[in-house]
């Protein structure tokens, strides 16, 4: 049985020799060579693409990691300036108290609290009367300006004239 085993093994592997020398015969040889580089081609686009998705969601990843960070960094400067506002704020209402504003005016510019007989109460025609004073002196004031501009022109032009005929009689 060794001997004839072995002759049918033989046979069998010859038999499938000429089989794939039959497969492999000019265009199906061609046409498995295609199929396979195509396959090849295949996995290296399968293979890119992935590659390719990997480092975008890498990228995508980092950008979401600095926008937070920037993110908790601006955070961080909003509480800040919060909270240096409610300092102003705090000194502000401790500058501006009434009692703080009365000591400074009493101890730096002299002031005093008027008391009941530093006040008049003044009826409507003593209102009119001072009012129609301030227009009188205001009047007043506006004509003294006007008058002086005038004249400071005219005593320009004078001494010029007068400066002019002086300097021509001493040569």
């Amino acid at each position: 049985m060794g001997i004839n085993g072995s002759a049918v093994a033989y046979e069998r592997a010859q038999e499938f020799e000429r089989r794939e020398i039959r497969v492999l015969d000019g265009k199906q040889a061609k046409a498995r060579e295609n199929k396979r580089r195509a396959d090849i081609a295949k996995i290296a686009v399968a293979a890119s693409a992935v590659l390719l998705y990997l480092l975008a969601v890498t990228f995508m990843s980092a950008q979401v990691c600095s926008v937070g960070v920037e993110i908790n960094q601006l955070q961080a400067a909003i509480s800040e300036t919060n909270n240096m506002t409610a300092r102003a704020e705090l000194e502000l209402g401790q500058l501006a108290s009434l009692d703080r504003v009365e000591a400074y005016v009493a101890d730096n510019l002299a002031m005093v609290r008027p008391t009941a007989s530093d006040v008049y109460i003044l009826d409507e025609q003593s209102s009119l009367a001072i009012a129609m004073g301030q227009q009188q002196l205001a009047n007043s004031q506006n004509t003294a300006m006007a008058e002086v501009e005038d004249s400071g022109f005219w005593s320009s032009v004078s001494s010029f004239l007068f400066g002019t005929a002086k300097a021509a009689e001493n040569d």
